[in-house]
């Protein structure tokens, strides 16, 4: 597994996005008043602040946090 997460990191790192305090406060103000999943909330927070479109099948929850996504099995 270290090998593997080690390889992803050495062929992808100017793909992977850091979760910031930017981040984590963006999450935290899409969770009220409707909680969403941590994982979902993150992802929406990350493609809002770098202004990303988000590939996601869960465009019920996504659609209404203003993050632009594209649904691949549609």
């Amino acid at each position: 597994m270290d090998n593997w997460l080690q390889e992803i990191v050495d062929n992808y790192s100017d793909r992977i996005f850091v979760v910031t305090k930017e981040i984590a406060e963006a999450q935290g103000i899409m969770n009220v008043p409707d909680p969403v999943s941590t994982v979902d909330g993150l992802l929406a927070a990350t493609a809002k602040i770098h202004h990303c479109i988000l590939l996601t099948r869960n465009v019920k929850d996504i659609c209404k946090y203003g993050v632009a996504f594209y649904n691949p099995f549609e």
